[in-house]
């Protein structure tokens, strides 16, 4: 069962004075995760608003907030046109003879990117701040927030068209990051018995380490968040495997994994690049006779959990639900498919 869900996005009106004005909110809305109970997915670092009359020039403004305000999830725009930080300039200067003005903001990124074109801004570098070397953490809801980056890049484009009675306007910020999790559930096969002796294979969740991890996720990407359809993106790919993370069977057969991140990608089945998860289950067996154990074993399993839509979108959240019974091998390779 595979459920995938866009983060939803709520923008909030700015303060608005009419005329000369140009009123922007910037706005997100995370999904419900137990890190956006300690404010994780949430958090805005910074702030870098461009304004482009013409997109191939430099901005005719730009601004940076460090630990920038935010109210129910919206960072403020609010500029009148022959003020303050903009006494020299006219709304001709942001609309010049009526053509519209393209706007373009920025969340998180670590270092003021400057006055550039719009492309130039697109095409800046996003790295990993994915903490994905955790390896042995049990998942709790205490430990699962160390799990999580320390901020998302996020981004917002909108094309402002003149208005005497000026702009006001929402702007979608969109994550350039895309989140995945697992749901695992973990079911005994049933005994079998051959000439009197009973096998009975039995998962070991509990005490015994049965571990998750994802493989081949990206960790660079471009501001301008290319297509992640588009083969040649990124154009130099890094990947990264994240260390193994010991599930939380709470007594059960049922654990939710941690959040692991990654950059958006499309691949093709069975490319070295693919992106999968791996995932460990310890079993035991007896083996019986009579009603008396005459022989124990424990094998540790391994199962290769491929992706069925082979690509990884921007700004998504894919829940995978693994039902997982007694299959896998001995080791890495070779490994089961069991979506």
């Amino acid at each position: 069962v595979t459920f995938a869900a866009s983060c939803d996005w709520k923008a909030a009106s700015p303060e608005f004075h009419g005329e000369d004005t140009i009123a922007l909110s910037l706005a997100f809305e995370a999904p419900t995760t137990k890190a956006e109970g300690v404010g994780l997915e949430n958090t805005v670092t910074s702030v870098e608003y461009f304004f482009y009359s013409n997109v191939t020039g430099t901005p005719v403004y730009r601004k940076y907030v460090s630990e920038p305000t935010l109210s129910e999830n919206a960072y403020s725009v609010s500029l009148v046109v022959g003020e303050g930080d903009l006494a020299d300039k006219t709304l001709n200067d942001f609309f010049p003879n009526g053509a519209d003005c393209e706007f373009f903001a920025v969340f998180n990124y670590p270092e003021e990117i400057g006055d550039l074109p719009l492309a130039d801004v697109k095409n800046k570098a996003v790295t990993n701040t994915f903490a994905h070397n955790f390896g042995g953490w049990k998942v709790t809801e205490d430990s699962e927030a160390a799990l999580y980056p320390k901020y998302f890049v996020m981004t917002g484009q909108a094309t402002l068209s003149a208005d005497p009675k000026g702009i006001d306007e929402e702007v979608e910020m969109k994550r350039i990051a895309a989140k995945i999790s697992f749901v695992v559930n973990v079911t005994a096969p049933a005994p079998t018995t051959v000439d009197g002796v009973t096998e009975t294979w039995t998962p070991m969740l509990n005490g015994n380490n049965p571990r998750i991890y994802l493989v081949n996720a990206v960790g660079n990407a471009l501001v301008g968040g290319a297509d992640a359809t588009d083969p040649v993106y990124p154009e130099t790919l890094d990947q990264f495997e994240y260390a193994p993370i010991v599930l939380n069977f709470g007594g059960g057969t049922t654990a939710n994994s941690p959040a692991f991140y990654t950059f958006p990608f499309a691949w093709e089945g069975g490319d070295d690049t693919e992106i999968n998860c791996k995932l460990i289950i310890p079993w035991k067996m007896e083996r019986t006779q009579d009603g008396v154990v005459t022989y124990t074993t424990e094998r540790e399993l391994y199962y290769k959990v491929f992706f069925p839509e082979q690509v990884i979108e921007s700004n998504t959240w894919y829940v995978y639900t693994i039902n997982a019974t007694f299959l896998g091998h001995e080791g890495e390779e070779p490994t089961i498919d069991i979506i």
